[in-house]
């Protein structure tokens, strides 16, 4: 039944006067915008304009004088006498009689009659007391005032349309909310009529009359805060038309609005503290505020914004205060008052932030409501803006770089030493957090994508990206789009509470769900609570294994006796194919495995291009003394030692050229090499080196190409022969250079547990050139970044005594990188990174797309 009478009231306004008026203006004025417009845009004399605005100014003077004398009449305390010769009024919903402040001011107004000549003037009570059923109520006059607002904004078009210019808001309710206040207020009169029960009045003679809903509308009264929202709207189109026709309404509209705006939201509040008691309260009647649904809506954001405006200038005030009587101790005492507030104002972060910032512009063409909207936006959403006040996102002080903990983290498993690392190391060490903070969220702009985040400063966002608070100056007039942005700033308020509390409903099912051992997190579930990609990839836990460059398809023996692949490269095939066939000897024939038969499968799988595992225990290769010659020892005992020159030439003088070697010649190379044969002068047709393979070494492109090539200038290097446990041994030197590079200790770093993207094999390698060529210079006595000091007296990042730079380890950290919320590097550090286009952050690998500079003042 409710949403019956819903869908009811909907109608009964679409088929009432105040709907199909604003219908019908609003066609209107848009016709105009069309008809109206010049092509040439003109400039109007004050005559012109004074003879354009004369009728509404006229109209408005009437009407404003009328509203004054109904306010002054039903607000008489001898109302009741004068309307119905009675003590007291015969209707509970009367809303007369009660005095105050408004019969007060509206008798100082009209100042020239009496209460009796003011009622008679709105026809709302006779001198001789003629018949009720002849008078009206002040509800009769919200229709004339409503024609009147339409008309003024009609010609207000008219003369914007022929000067080429858009009409802008002069008054704070537009025709649409108008109308639907106007509607309500006569709906709510109505209410008890509803139900088609007729209303009974007594006459003075005694005689009993029964009126009906529609006898009574004419002669009811609406509540005086209603004629006082008329009124101020009146007063607002009647001061604009006038400074129009003196030719300065743009230059002053900003004060224009002011005045009758602070007069809207005053009528607000002081209805509001009536209701609530705090004034003397109205008698019970039928509307508990008194004032019409869309008035409420449409200011309350405006209240609110003051209100809000009104604390922070206290906090503000009350903080310069305190600071200029007790300056810090690191700054000179000012000798002046004057001096002592400027060192007050400038330590406190408030003005670092606005300072910072994009600056507000208002201009005294703009109106009350578009400039309280732009100041209170900008005000109100300071602290939320700041980086340093932000709250939500985690900042992360890291010890080291991913490739630090990579390679750390290939070290402890390449000793089996993963385990009882993280077992001694204390649980308080485990966590690289330090304390929450709080970043806003950036729009990021695609067009600058390829542009590194360590070369994009994050700074608050500028009047540009702030919601549409100025009036639509497309509008036709009637205001149904015009005041949209009165509900930015409570949608915007009410959306931020939501999902606060929407984020701590689901960080506490995420941490009940941890505790009961469920290892599932919904993805929906992680983005209403705002967990990062490295809180998701910490509860997740490391679920993929290394890449490989190559299908691993050799079939080994698990722990149980069944087939399965290797989980990476860390393999010895030689031991498990060693294990797969002993497995299938015994059995078959309860045998072990011949060494022939064990090489023969080897050398079976080498000649398939079977690949080699990492893990060797076969143990280092020791060359002996006999290997190190290089001459062919088998071939000097395959002659005859009383053999001559002339005799060995002759003998393979039956051998065509093809077949004959340069040892068959010479057998002792090292020992003469003046005799040679004169075949050894000929081309000798070599088709072991591939050109094309030459230039893969030579050029490596990709991965297994560089490894490749890395490969062969081991074994150049090498004076000795180059063997794969060598070769890793070798390896893993060059790798475990950038820890020996660290200036902090091995034993205070710690494992994270979190896993780490497995990053290119250029980003390392650029990566590792970096942090080497960084540390190798020496530590300057004053880092670039900021001077030195402590956290308690200011200084920057965490000052000399915080952590240090993760990259150069001599220089305080300073910059943020945004959106992981790293503090890790100095400015020198970040300004090196975005030179050489590094885009990912040098802690988690998270994208980097802007960063701050953290300085504690």
């Amino acid at each position: 039944m409710r949403r019956i009478s819903n869908v009811g009231g909907i109608f009964s306004y679409i088929t009432s006067r105040w709907a199909l008026a604003t219908f019908t203006v609003a066609i209107l004025l848009n016709r105009t915008q069309f008809y109206a417009s010049s092509r040439i845009p003109l400039s109007f004399t004050w005559h012109v304009r004074l003879a354009i605005y004369l009728l509404p100014i006229l109209a408005l003077i009437c009407q404003i004088q009328y509203l004054l004398q109904a306010v002054r009449c039903q607000t008489s305390p001898a109302w009741p006498s004068m309307r119905y010769n009675l003590e007291t009024s015969p209707f509970s919903g009367d809303m007369g009689g009660e005095g105050g402040l408004l019969y007060r001011i509206s008798s100082t107004l009209i100042y020239w009659e009496d209460d009796l000549a003011s009622c008679s003037a709105v026809n709302m009570a006779l001198p001789d007391n003629t018949d009720i059923m002849k008078l009206s109520g002040s509800l009769v006059r919200l229709w004339p005032a409503f024609v009147t607002f339409c008309a003024s904004q009609f010609v207000e078009t008219m003369s914007c349309a022929l000067q080429g210019r858009q009409p802008m808001p002069e008054v704070g309710m537009t025709l649409f909310e108008h109308s639907l206040a106007y509607s309500e207020t006569e709906a709510m009169i109505a209410k008890p009529w509803e139900t088609n029960n007729p209303a009974t009045i007594t006459r003075a003679d005694g005689t009993v009359l029964k009126l009906s809903r529609g006898m009574m509308l004419p002669i009811m009264n609406v509540p005086p805060e209603v004629l006082v929202m008329t009124l101020v709207s009146a007063f607002s189109h009647l001061s604009s038309n006038i400074l129009a026709v003196v030719g300065l309404r743009n230059r002053y509209r900003l004060v224009n609005t002011a005045i009758w705006g602070i007069a809207y939201m005053a009528t607000f509040i002081w209805t509001f503290m009536r209701v609530t008691g705090t004034l003397d309260a109205p008698s019970n009647d039928l509307m508990f505020f008194r004032i019409p649904t869309v008035c409420i809506v449409g200011f309350i954001p405006h209240v609110i914004i003051i209100i809000g405006l009104s604390a922070c200038a206290f906090i503000y005030g009350l903080a310069i205060l305190i600071t200029a009587s007790s300056l810090p101790p690191a700054q000179e005492e000012p000798l002046t008052l004057r001096e002592r507030f400027v060192a007050a104002y400038n330590n406190l972060s408030a003005n670092v932030h606005f300072s910072g910032s994009t600056p507000i512009t208002i201009s005294w063409q703009d109106d009350f409501y578009t400039a309280l909207l732009k100041v209170g936006y900008t005000v109100l959403c300071a602290a939320s803006e700041a980086v340093f006040l932000n709250e939500g996102t985690r900042i992360r002080v890291s010890e080291l770089t991913w490739l630090e903990e990579e390679r750390l983290q290939e070290l402890y498993e390449g000793r089996k030493l993963v385990q009882k690392t993280i077992n001694a190391i204390p649980s308080e060490l485990r966590h690289d957090f330090v304390a929450e903070g709080v970043a806003a969220k950036d729009v990021h702009d695609d067009n600058l994508s390829a542009r590194s985040g360590y070369a994009k400063e994050r700074t608050t966002r500028g009047q540009s990206s702030l919601p549409d608070v100025s009036a639509s100056g497309a509008d036709n007039g009637v205001g149904l789009y015009q005041r949209r942005g009165r509900w930015m700033m409570t949608f915007e308020f009410t959306k931020g509470i939501f999902w606060l509390l929407a984020a701590m409903n689901a960080r506490i099912v995420l941490l009940l769900m941890e505790k009961s051992g469920i290892s599932s997190r919904p993805q929906w579930l992680m983005e209403i609570a705002g967990v990062g990609n490295h809180e998701k990839m910490a509860m997740a836990g490391d679920v993929s294994g290394p890449e490989r460059a190559k299908e691993l398809d050799f079939w080994m023996l698990s722990e149980k006796g069944k087939l399965m692949l290797p989980p990476d490269d860390n393999v010895d095939v030689e031991v498990e194919m060693r294990r797969r066939l002993e497995y299938n000897g015994r059995r078959q024939s309860s045998r072990d495995v011949p060494e022939d038969t064990l090489n023969s499968n080897l050398y079976q799988w080498w000649k398939n291009n079977g690949w080699w595992g990492e893990a060797d225990m076969s143990g280092s290769y020791a060359p002996s003394a006999a290997d190190e010659d290089d001459d062919d020892t088998t071939s000097v005992l395959s002659m005859s030692t009383n053999a001559t020159t002339s005799s060995r030439s002759s003998s393979w003088s039956s051998l065509s050229s093809g077949q004959r070697t340069p040892t068959q010649d010479n057998p002792f190379p090292r020992q003469s090499h003046r005799n040679r044969h004169d075949r050894a002068r000929q081309p000798l047709d070599d088709h072991t080196i591939d050109p094309t393979h030459l230039a893969r070494l030579l050029d490596p492109r990709t991965d297994a190409d560089q490894q490749e090539a890395q490969l062969l200038a081991s074994h150049l290097r090498s004076p000795t022969i180059m063997t794969r446990s060598q070769y890793r041994a070798s390896q893993a030197r060059d790798r475990a250079r950038l820890l020996t590079s660290s200036h902090h200790l091995a034993s205070t770093t710690a494992l994270h547990g979190s896993a780490t993207l497995s990053p290119t094999v250029h980003e390392a390698r650029a990566l590792e050139r970096f942090i080497l060529e960084r540390r190798s210079r020496p530590s300057p006595s004053t880092s670039h970044s900021g001077p030195g000091g402590s956290w308690d007296s200011g200084a920057a990042g965490m000052g000399e005594g915080g952590p240090q730079c993760v990259v150069c380890q001599c220089s305080p950290r300073t910059v943020l990188v945004w959106p992981c919320g790293c503090l890790s590097l100095c400015d020198d550090c970040r300004l090196g990174l975005a030179t050489r286009n590094f885009d990912k952050c040098v802690c988690c690998r998270g994208d980097v797309r802007a960063f701050s500079r953290l300085f504690v003042p």
